[in-house]
């Protein structure tokens, strides 16, 4: 089976995804963002799975990170997530097959 081939796009902003307070201030709220992440994905791409985000991403408006989403077929891909505020809102910047 192969992979499916996707490019960068923009989809409609994750509200008020994330927020939680950490040892070194605010972070991103992994958990919130993961239940919020493949709801987003299926919408948008019809792509089901579950997403697995890094718990220490501090909240700097337009820092970029990556969510690891894997299909419902096996297929692992990576979703570029961007901070859009300090309100902690982000954004599904691009969904592709991870980098090495």
């Amino acid at each position: 089976m192969s992979r499916p081939r996707l490019v960068p796009f923009a989809l409609a902003a994750l509200a008020a995804a994330t927020l939680a307070v950490g040892c070194g201030g605010e972070v991103i709220d992994a958990r919130k963002l993961e239940a919020q992440l493949p709801a987003q994905i299926e919408r948008e791409l019809g792509l089901q799975g579950a997403a697995h985000c890094p718990a220490d991403v501090e909240l700097e408006p337009q820092r970029k990170f990556r969510c690891r989403f894997e299909t419902t077929e096996g297929n692992e891909l990576e979703a570029t997530i961007k901070i859009t505020n300090r309100k902690g809102d982000v954004h599904l910047v691009a969904l592709s097959e991870p980098r090495d």
